[in-house]
């Protein structure tokens, strides 16, 4: 990656210039959540903390705020301007809603944050959970949610003030009370007879955490019994949760125990493999390797992400890299069952190959790379045939280049730059391109892989380039075809604002076939001159890009 930045080029001006070739700045491109944090992130990051306040504050007006303020707000330093922002998030419509996507987990609340705002003030505090409270009716099926969230960010402002709790209790009231369970952080040393006594049942959403927070007090016993009074899916959640390799064999043999009772959610196959996939990483948290590989060897597929066999088999190898005294010849191969079994689907084994050959051929002995090479990729290639075409070959072309073999993968840059159909290869081929140094080595190859590769529009890591990749890439990008939103100069831009390559950045702003696009990499241009410290350059080209949403 391009550390080096290049100072010397007047990106305001080139905007500008840009701006008057289209015949702009005209109609604003719509403003989306992400650009607007990122914006918001890089005036924090050049020391422009009142700016940021007042882009935070536009930010509240939207019909949905996008995650991220919290990390944003939690930045602000000044006292005043926290006490400013915190009174935005209480009058802002969506106080009482999430942030982000509403599926997200966990919960983010916009009110939690004015809590975390407050910095201990009572009055904000509890206008607060006022709030939220008034629009989160008790049968709302958010409700727990919505209040919890922002009960949770009281008692952790409070945690060591014991005589809160009294405070909280009354303000929850009546229906209300059950919210107070959120309060882990001061409820854990009290343990689970008082907490039922406080809040009566206790929630499956406040389950986990404080579950954890009993743990932490040394209530163990507590937090297994509490779990067991959970729903299904959340006590199993809980008990694995619980799981360290560190528990005293005590406490290990009983969370075993207490996750054999669970019940499974339902007699789905989904909800099989669920329980069985977290009693493999629960063995695997407490240490019990061989015990979770046999486990895994009788997992069926499933169609929910990360559940699998598959997924799970490179979870334990990505476990194995940190801890490569574990990646024993016979554990290594016992994976590699796993993926060669009828449980493992095409699609699934597809996701994880190139990671998956990567890391058994980075860890294990010459016998299991000489299985590898010989059997097990080209039985793989075979599976795969259909839906990936030659995947499997670029995973063992890149465990070489991993050995330093940097040639290893020029046929395959030869066969996707001959015949650019290869969407899929092309993607990862440009990925590994930095590693087989192949601008350095051929030029004149990577050039011929990039430049269909712009002409198609095809999305790839860009992190990994360095100079000689990014000179050719400056080359190949003003003939790429395509107008916004599919022009490839979106994330060369992306790119260029990440390394600090002012350079790259201007023939980025200068090679924009259009309006959109040159308001969409303009937004880098601001990030990149709000980063350096350079307020007003950034404040211009953020105006003239729709950038802004300060409240004045």
């Amino acid at each position: 990656m391009l550390t080096e930045s290049v100072t010397d080029v007047d990106l305001v001006a080139a905007v500008r210039a840009a701006f008057v070739r289209l015949g702009g700045p005209g109609p604003g491109l719509p403003l989306n959540g992400e650009d607007a944090v990122r914006w918001i992130g890089a005036l924090l990051d050049g020391g422009y903390e009142e700016r940021a306040v007042a882009e935070l504050r536009g930010l509240l007006r939207r019909p949905e705020p996008p995650a991220g303020i919290d990390e944003l707000a939690a930045r602000i330093q000044d006292d005043g301007r926290r006490r400013v922002l915190a009174h935005a998030v209480l009058d802002s419509a969506y106080v009482s809603g999430p942030y982000g996507s509403r599926w997200s987990w966990p919960y983010r609340g916009v009110a939690a944050t004015a809590v975390r705002l407050a910095d201990g003030d009572r009055g904000l505090e509890d206008a607060a959970l006022c709030k939220v409270l008034e629009s989160a009716p008790a049968e709302e099926r958010e409700a727990p949610y919505r209040v919890g969230v922002v009960v949770a960010a009281l008692a952790e402002a409070h945690r060591d003030e014991p005589a809160y709790l009294d405070h909280l209790a009354g303000l929850l009231t009546g229906a209300d009370r059950r919210h107070l369970a959120f309060a882990a952080a001061l409820l854990g040393p009290l343990g689970l007879d008082e907490t039922r006594r406080l809040c009566g049942t206790v929630p499956d959403e406040a389950g986990e955490a404080l579950a954890a927070a009993f743990a932490e007090a040394g209530r163990f016993a507590e937090a297994i019994d509490l779990a067991g009074t959970l729903g299904a899916d959340t006590r199993q959640r809980t008990l694995l949760s619980l799981a360290s390799p560190d528990l005293p064999p005590a406490r290990a043999k009983a969370l075993v125990a207490a996750y054999r009772k669970c019940p499974r959610a339902s007699r789905r196959r989904e909800d099989q493999v669920f329980y069985r996939s977290r009693w493999i990483r629960l063995l695997l948290a407490l240490d019990r390797v061989d015990d979770a590989l046999a486990a895994l060897a009788g997992l069926p597929d499933c169609r929910y992400a990360g559940y699998g066999p598959a997924p799970l088999t490179l979870d334990i190898l990505r476990r194995f890299a940190d801890r490569p005294a574990e990646a024993t010849p016979a554990r290594l191969r016992a994976l590699l069952d796993v993926l060669a079994g009828d449980h493992v689907i095409p699609q699934e084994l597809e996701s994880v190959v190139i990671e998956v050959v990567r890391l058994v051929n980075r860890l294990g002995d010459a016998t299991v790379r000489a299985e590898l090479a010989a059997t097990d990729v080209p039985w793989m290639a075979d599976r795969l045939r259909r839906i990936a075409g030659r995947v499997a070959d670029v995973a063992l072309a890149w465990a070489r280049v991993d050995n330093g073999d940097h040639a290893a993968a020029d046929p395959l840059f030869t066969l996707v730059a001959d015949d650019n159909r290869h969407h899929h290869l092309m993607r990862i081929l440009l990925t590994m391109a930095p590693e087989a140094r192949l601008a350095s080595r051929d030029p004149e190859l990577f050039t011929r892989l990039l430049t269909p590769a712009f002409s198609i529009v095809v999305r790839f890591p860009l992190g990994g380039f360095g100079a000689d990749e990014v000179k050719l890439m400056s080359g190949v990008l003003p003939g790429a075809p395509h107008g916004y939103p599919r022009w490839s100069g979106i994330q060369v831009s992306a790119f260029a604002a990440d390394t600090g390559d002012r350079r790259l950045l201007a023939v980025a702003v200068a090679s924009a076939p259009d309006l959109e696009a040159l308001q969409q990499v303009s937004r880098d241009v601001a990030v990149v001159l709000a980063r350096a410290g350079e307020q007003a350059g950034a404040v211009e080209v953020a105006e003239l890009c729709g950038l802004s949403s300060e409240v004045r």
